[in-house]
């Protein structure tokens, strides 16, 4: 039976991570989320960056850059 390795999470990761899953869940922005529940904004961001470079949350910003690869030019 193959298993996901667990990702520990700190009790900080843990507060954040429930934040912005009901973020998600609530479809609203950030901003607006943060400022219902009395939260920083900054710190909210900060907290799902962390979240996203851990692997817990997905990467939800487009990547800008893609790798090219350039073919030979057809000769006719």
């Amino acid at each position: 039976m193959d298993e996901a390795p667990e990702i520990s999470l700190t009790e900080h990761q843990r507060y954040w991570l429930k934040h912005v899953r009901a973020c998600e869940a609530s479809g609203k922005r950030i901003t607006e989320y943060a400022t219902e529940h009395g939260l920083e904004v900054r710190a909210m961001y900060d907290g799902k960056r962390a979240l996203v470079k851990k692997g817990m949350l997905p990467r939800t910003r487009a990547t800008r850059f893609q790798r090219a690869r350039v073919a030979d030019p057809v000769m006719g």
